[in-house]
């Protein structure tokens, strides 16, 4: 420990000494120059290379002696709360001979950590915080679950959380310090070598941490529960990543939030186990690196068969059973991470099915608005398009979705179109039901279970004389093409957020304040008079959520626009042309005023970055 601490304590010094030669160097250097230079010369020099050094050197000392604790992240678990994890956590600190954490907290991410609150660079101890993430509660059993605390509280055991008080100074100077030279900046080249260094011998130091914390896992929990442990928390890691980005977010996204955003989670790992463990086994056969914080998992784990086996009692309960209000706990923990009150609250299985049907709705008002732009005639639903096939129009209706192909491979490749129409008609008039799954997309069948065959009908719509056949079968489904529509382009502004805002914009003559939403853009009436527009923004902020103002005032979603022409960026000019054909031009003033200095940018890149919506 002593050893370990002397090198990390020299490293941190080692950062403080290339500061300051840098800096005592520029000092030192600049009456020469003055005095050797002519004064231009001299001047040009010092702006172009001993200042930027002096600066970045002066910067590195403040950041290495200047650091702050973290705050504590997540949502607390006293020992009233969860009596029996408290009781657990104790009982392993008793067993690696350490002080137990003086709190629990539960966070979302799947894995668990430590942290401790040192003083004097960590020479001494403070308050103890052992972190825990709910994926793996709801996942692993209680031996599982003392392994991954076993193995936390031995970095508190071995002091690595009193060593990681000094790494920390030294790795947030030199990254800070870093993030802020050039490539070509002379001044940086020291801090960079030194940086290279500092990291490599920090990340071996890790390294070594890693499995002395395995060791002590494995003493406490039994080797085949210590390296099940390190498994199952991979496979809860990678499960995590799928679970969030393709379940939850396109809902949160959509203006929903689940009741309890773990409630799938279990679900989740047990249908795709074999496909985790695959992907896992991939990963780990890739190369490893000396920028590695941690070993290769199958190291630790051959490491730690090597170790002599203990006589652990082993404990397959859920670990659930530890924190048995696991689900309250859960919801805490979202209030802390998702804008609740804009969205719309549902059970876990009414979140997925509103999730789905909020991406079908995406696309099938996206295939309805341009083909009505296209065409220039109103598209109200699926049976106006299928009018526009019967009339021989499926090449000029196809030709936008698919530019630069031929005509006839264009009506071949709109079936996808079409049947993103028909599953919104399906589900609309009662025929088709979600029925979703871990493994596999979501799909629509009917109420006993059998498969619609509306991918057979798409093709058969877009087939020469295949028109009349498709609507005969969609009709003996009970299928309604009119209930294909476009949907309530309202309906989309929950869980949106104001991005920024401009005062007194004109629209054909009328003024109004332009508030940039995340999902689109509102325009709310406003008085002529420039003067305290933003005052006014930040009032209407602060008293209006974002899909209030969506709701109550003039919307114009991004799907709805077909595109934008900026005619001049200051003051900005920028005219809207949506898919309706309606003609929206929007005139900043001189003296308008805007909620952020860059309100006008903003605006223009979220309008270039609409991916059917180029401005142009």
């Amino acid at each position: 420990m002593l050893m370990r601490a002397a090198i990390s304590v020299l490293m941190l010094a080692g950062f403080y000494l290339v500061a300051v030669l840098q800096l005592v160097g520029v000092i030192a250097l600049a009456p020469w120059l003055v005095s050797a230079v002519s004064g231009p010369v001299s001047l040009t020099v010092f702006a172009l290379v001993l200042g930027p050094a002096a600066t970045l050197a002066a910067f590195a000392i403040f950041l290495a002696i200047h650091t702050r604790n973290e705050r504590p992240f997540g949502v607390p678990a006293g020992p009233d709360q969860a009596p029996l994890l408290w009781e657990t956590v104790h009982e392993i600190a008793r067993e690696v001979v350490t002080r137990p954490p003086n709190e629990i907290r539960l966070t979302p991410h799947p894995n668990a950590a430590v942290s401790e609150r040192c003083r004097l660079l960590g020479l001494v101890g403070g308050r103890r915080t052992l972190y825990i993430g709910l994926p793996l509660i709801h996942v692993f059993t209680v031996d599982q679950l003392r392994a991954a605390v076993a193995h936390e509280v031995a970095h508190l055991s071995y002091k690595h959380t009193r060593l990681s008080a000094i790494a920390y100074r030294g790795r947030r100077a030199i990254t800070e310090t870093l993030s802020r030279v050039g490539r070509f900046n002379v001044a940086g080249w020291p801090f960079r070598a030194y940086g290279s260094c500092y990291f490599l011998v920090d990340n071996a130091r890790r390294r070594r941490q890693e499995y002395e914390a395995d060791h002590t896992s494995a003493l406490v929990a039994g080797r085949a529960v210590a390296a099940s442990s390190l498994r199952e928390q991979a496979v809860i890691s990678e499960a995590t990543k799928i679970y969030f980005f393709d379940h939850v977010m396109p809902g949160l996204d959509a203006g929903y939030a689940p009741t309890d955003v773990f409630a799938g989670f279990a679900d989740l790992v047990t249908a795709r186990r074999k496909e985790l463990e695959e992907t896992l086994a991939s990963e780990n056969e890739a190369s490893t690196s000396l920028w590695d914080t941690h070993p290769p998992l199958q190291e630790r784990i051959a490491a730690i068969a090597g170790m002599p086996e203990t006589s652990s009692a082993r404990d397959g309960r859920p670990a659930t059973e530890l924190l048995p209000d696991a689900t309250a706990f859960g919801r805490r923990l979202q209030e802390k991470l998702i804008d609740l009150p804009t969205r719309r609250m549902l059970d876990w299985e009414k979140f997925r099915i509103e999730t789905q049907t909020a991406e079908l709705l995406r696309h099938t008002d996206w295939v309805l608005r341009k083909v009505s732009y296209h065409t220039g005639i109103p598209i109200p639903n699926a049976n106006a398009i299928f009018d526009l096939i019967a009339a021989g129009r499926l090449s000029e209706i196809a030709q936008p979705f698919s530019p630069g192909v031929p005509p006839e491979d264009a009506g071949r490749e709109f079936a996808e179109n079409i049947e993103w129409l028909l599953r919104l008609a399906a589900l609309r008039s009662g025929t088709g039901h979600w029925q979703l799954s871990w493994t596999a997309p979501a799909n629509l069948t009917t109420a006993d279970g059998a498969e619609l065959p509306l991918s057979d009908l798409a093709v058969a719509a877009v087939t020469t004389g295949g028109i009349a056949r498709a609507r005969r079968r969609l009709t003996e489904l009970g299928i309604d093409l009119g209930a294909a529509t476009l949907s309530d382009p309202t309906a989309g502004a929950y869980g949106t957020q104001v991005v920024t805002a401009v005062a007194n914009v004109e629209v054909d003559d009328d003024e109004y304040d332009l508030f940039v939403l995340d999902k689109g853009l509102v325009l709310v009436p406003a008085p002529s008079d420039a003067d305290e527009g933003k005052r006014r923004l930040r009032d209407l902020v602060g008293s209006t959520p974002a899909h209030e103002l969506a709701l109550d005032n003039w919307f114009v979603s991004w799907p709805e626009i077909a595109r934008a022409d900026v005619d001049r960026d200051v003051p900005l000019q920028v005219t809207l042309t949506l898919y309706t054909r309606q003609r929206v031009p929007i005139h900043e003033r001189w003296l308008s005023e805007t909620l952020t200095k860059d309100a006008t940018e903003v605006l223009i890149d979220m309008l270039s970055d609409l991916d059917e919506n180029p401005v142009v």
